[in-house]
């Protein structure tokens, strides 16, 4: 909004007349300077209060609220590309610390403290990650999580090579990295606070024990032609993988999309446990099968049709999946 001097001239008059008393020229320039004056300085205050802060603004915040609320944590942290601040998309900062030998190497060792602060535009804490993230228990989550995944990549790549088939037959599919995003531990965390069970950071953990509680394998397929008995059989290779290896999981999830089939995809979750003691009562209680005779009777029916996957790389969507 732009204020003009003459609009300030006019107030002076209206509010000289609307209490009563008489003002020359020089009242009405006094008046006004006054009134300038004031408003300069609400324009300027305003201004002021929506200057954004800088990232080294926000890094220097951080490393002094680390130093005087956790002494010795800030010099524990000092590692490469640890404690650089970032804008998140809601305007907030956030700034990861964490003690690692090989940042953005996922197969290094790594230390169990990792957590974030976040602050908002005017460097109030929001988050304390160390507090509610790192002492509950969320760093050695996320630790054996990279472990788990390390070591069940480990094993498919020693048994049949980087990049080659993990199943021998007609309808085998090349591991990649996107059949393999989601092989971790079920994730229990709600933005930067961890929420999952307890996890002392200082304590020593049995690897198979947090692998047997919380391991959790999710496979993606993409095939050419197939229907379920492949399916089962992929199922059942995976399953013999990890038991030959003594690779210890929580859950399992496998999903297959087919795109010149009868059967559009299947999808099958079942528990370590239900595999173990009947994997054939498991697939076939746990498996969801999908097929494109069902999907048109659904379509005629007016019912809500079940997602379907398609490749990361889109180079086989069907006329089923762009409906």
């Amino acid at each position: 909004m732009k204020i003009s001097f003459g609009d300030i001239k006019y107030l002076a008059k209206t509010i000289s007349k609307k209490f009563n008393f008489s003002v020359d020229n020089y009242g009405i320039l006094l008046i006004s300077l006054v009134a300038l004056i004031y408003m300069g300085q609400w324009i300027w205050g305003f201004g002021g209060a929506n200057n954004p802060v800088t990232a080294g603004e926000v890094e220097k915040r951080g490393k002094a609220y680390l130093e005087q609320n956790y002494p010795g944590i800030y010099e524990r942290v000092q590692t490469p590309n640890s404690g650089t601040a970032n804008k998140n998309q809601d305007g907030n900062w956030s700034v990861h610390y964490f003690e690692r030998e090989e940042p953005n190497n996922m197969f290094s060792a790594t230390t169990d403290l990792s957590f974030s602060l976040v602050f908002d535009e005017n460097l109030n804490v929001i988050t304390d990650g160390y507090k509610e993230y790192y002492l509950k228990g969320g760093s050695v989550y996320s630790r054996y999580s990279t472990q788990f995944y390390r070591d069940f990549y480990g094993i498919i790549r020693e048994k049949y090579g980087e990049k080659e088939l993990l199943i021998k037959g007609k309808y085998s599919d090349k591991i990649n990295d996107y059949d393999f995003e989601n092989v971790s531990f079920i994730e229990s965390r709600s933005g930067y606070k961890y929420t999952g069970d307890y996890l002392d950071p200082n304590a020593e953990h049995d690897t198979k024990e947090l692998y047997s509680k919380y391991g959790y394998l999710n496979l993606r397929f993409f095939m050419d032609s197939g229907d379920y008995s492949d399916f089962k059989e992929l199922v059942k290779d995976v399953a013999d993988i990890m038991q030959a290896n003594d690779m210890p999981y929580n859950k399992m999830r496998v999903y297959m999309y087919f795109k010149d089939s009868d059967v559009i995809f299947c999808e099958g979750n079942y528990t370590a446990e239900e595999i173990n003691s009947d994997i054939d009562t498991a697939i076939e209680k746990g498996t969801f099968v999908h097929t494109r005779e069902e999907r048109e009777r659904m379509k005629a029916n007016g019912e809500e049709l079940p997602m379907v996957e398609v490749n990361s790389f889109g180079d086989f969507i069907s006329e089923v999946v762009k409906e």
